[in-house]
């Protein structure tokens, strides 16, 4: 795999209420990385042509960090369970990983033994982190800021180590 750079990429697909009450948790994300000096994109989509086109863009952004902001459904399980009012997340790359070295998904439920076994075999992806559980906005926001503020924190050691303290359990 190439050499990534250490940045987010941040893909968000909400209901349409989402968008008119302003809950658009990788918006906030992508600002709070901007005030911390941590480079970010955002983009907002509604379908799976605008999804495909992104990815496209990501993958030539060399980023190191995709982002996939949506609605879980809990009674769905493996790679279909992300969805949007719009959008169903599934598994039929899975296009979204591929080429992905960290995946984080901020959807209710999603995250969980099924989504691993459907995503990692067939992908670059090295890790997967996210709720396996329902979270609110506000909890999902508050958490990935701090996880993002560790991440980046702990980046220094990975470029001086040659290690990822993310993957390896190092202390910081």
């Amino acid at each position: 795999m190439a050499k990534t750079k250490p940045s987010v990429f941040i893909i968000e697909s909400m209901r349409f209420k989402d968008e008119k009450n302003g809950d658009l948790e990788g918006l906030v994300l992508q600002q709070i990385l901007h005030l911390s000096g941590k480079k970010a994109e955002y983009v907002y989509i509604r379908t799976a042509q605008e999804l495909e086109e992104v990815l496209d863009q990501f993958y030539d952004s060399n980023y190191r960090y995709l982002h996939i902001s949506c609605h879980g459904n809990p009674q769905r399980n493996g790679a279909d369970a992300g969805h949007t009012g719009l959008l169903q997340i599934r598994d039929d790359g899975p296009a979204y990983t591929k080429r992905t070295e960290e995946l984080f998904v901020s959807a209710c439920a999603v995250v969980n033994k099924e989504f691993a076994k459907a995503v990692i075999p067939d992908s670059e992806c090295q890790s997967i982190v996210g709720p396996s559980e329902t979270i609110s906005f506000a909890d999902a926001a508050m958490m990935w800021a701090a996880f993002y503020h560790l991440v980046f924190k702990d980046e220094s050691r990975r470029d001086e180590h040659g290690s990822d303290p993310l993957r390896t359990g190092e202390d910081s």
